[in-house]
């Protein structure tokens, strides 16, 4: 086999992009997942704060409550569906009960 064949097919097989890339974007995806939810659990956690203490606040915690859960649900349905780990479904089956109870409180106020 020549360079060029070597080269030829080592380009076939990365048509897809490299491990290296591939391990970058799920990490940035995890980093930003990690950050979307730490945001949402804080200011859910702020606005029921400010609720109790001044009786209203800048936003609603319903909202970002059931944002941050839904969050939770969608990791563990994910983790459920590629290891079928029965905590993780456990855990997604709570969560997605959860979100349903968070939306019809939101739907009736």
């Amino acid at each position: 086999m020549n360079k060029e064949e070597i080269l030829k097919r080592s380009r076939n097989e990365n048509k897809a992009g490299d491990e290296r890339e591939k391990s970058l974007e799920q990490r940035s995806s995890q980093n930003a997942y990690i950050a979307i939810m730490g945001v949402f659990l804080l200011l859910a956690i702020i606005a029921f704060l400010q609720e109790i203490i001044t009786g209203s606040a800048f936003i609603d915690s319903r909202i970002c409550s059931l944002v941050f859960v839904v969050g939770i649900a969608g990791r563990f349905t994910t983790s459920y569906i590629y290891n079928k780990d029965k905590t993780s479904l456990f855990i997604s089956l709570g969560a997605i009960g959860l979100s349903c109870l968070y939306i019809i409180r939101l739907i009736w106020s």
